[in-house]
């Protein structure tokens, strides 16, 4: 491990070449297996926190588990094969036709969102000419679970002002209040429903199906080349 951290925090990169790197990187993260678990939900999070790092995306955007998900086996057999026989030409293509389907469904997202929140901007000023409740859109998607006491802090309304506009957002179907917390809190459903993946057939990797082979950790891997309540809601992480 000590090798790979040295290897991803060298000083010396060519800055082309980030993609492949962060192939590597994950590759032998996945077959040091510093872990007794967790370790392919980490080695996800650092592919997205390289691409952060590398200037790949400006924010932590990369997400690879709902394409590497359907494809788990030819992950793990494609992983073995470079340790087996070093075939790392399949292992970067696959890594990076992955990375390019992964980058495609989180355009779709960011673009779902934004005309999402220009849907909802459009159904308030509709039902409304207040400013306060265009504002209240604009929080929602910042963060999609909302109470009373945060609308009173970042609008500048009175609690029941607050509650007033809750109540309007909740007849136009923008949100939905949940029972489940005290003090009640109100959740933007349909947006908070837009990221969570379904698992499509995105792209064609069909070549790369196959059975999966022997655990990636028994094999030699080369060395890294120089080439319910109580819960606030607000802080719950939406999908």
């Amino acid at each position: 491990m000590s090798d790979l951290e040295r290897h991803i925090n060298r000083e010396r990169k060519a800055p082309t070449h980030a993609l492949i790197d962060m192939a590597l990187v994950n590759y032998q993260f996945e077959t040091i297996h510093p872990f007794a678990d967790g370790n392919g939900r980490l080695g996800r999070m650092l592919i997205s926190l390289m691409a952060v790092t590398e200037t790949v995306v400006d924010m932590p955007v990369l997400y690879m588990s709902p394409e590497l998900e359907p494809r788990k086996d030819a992950y793990i057999d494609l992983m073995y094969q470079v340790s087996a026989k070093g075939t790392w030409i399949d292992w970067i293509s696959f890594f990076l036709e992955v990375t390019t389907l992964s980058v495609t469904r989180t355009v779709r997202t960011i673009d779902r969102v934004l005309r999402l929140h220009v849907e909802y901007r459009a159904r308030a000023m509709a039902a409304s000419r207040s400013n306060k409740l265009l504002g209240v859109i604009d929080l929602i998607f910042d963060r999609p679970v909302v109470q009373a006491r945060t609308i009173v802090e970042r609008i500048g309304v009175t609690d029941a002002a607050a509650r007033t506009l809750l109540r309007q957002l909740t007849e136009l179907g923008i949100l939905v209040e949940s029972g489940s917390y005290h003090p009640a809190a109100w959740f933007a459903r349909e947006l908070i429903d837009i990221p969570r993946p379904d698992i499509e057939s995105s792209g064609d990797l069909r070549r790369y199906s196959g059975s999966s082979s022997p655990d990636v950790r028994r094999a030699e891997a080369p060395a890294i080349a120089a080439p319910p309540r109580g819960q606030d809601p607000e802080r719950t992480t939406a999908p």
